[in-house]
């Protein structure tokens, strides 16, 4: 599981930016985009809360590596 520190931005960021009915359907429309299915936010934090810190790691070393590096000037 992600550090405690981790998950509570998340889920403050999540309970306070539903609050207003345009974030809200702005975040509809986000997951309706992503996923074909508005209703897939209902299980986001679940999802976040199964996320663990060996998860972020391999995927960090999968996406991060210095061969994926590039210099700019």
């Amino acid at each position: 599981m992600l550090p405690a520190h981790v998950l509570g931005n998340f889920e403050t960021a999540q309970a306070f930016g539903a609050l207003s009915a345009e974030r809200r359907a702005e975040l509809l429309a986000t997951y309706e985009l992503w996923y074909g299915d508005a209703r897939a936010s209902d299980g986001a934090l679940q999802r976040y809360r199964a996320v663990t810190v060996a998860d972020v790691q391999r995927a960090a070393r999968m996406w991060l590596g210095w061969d994926r590096e590039v210099e700019l000037d």
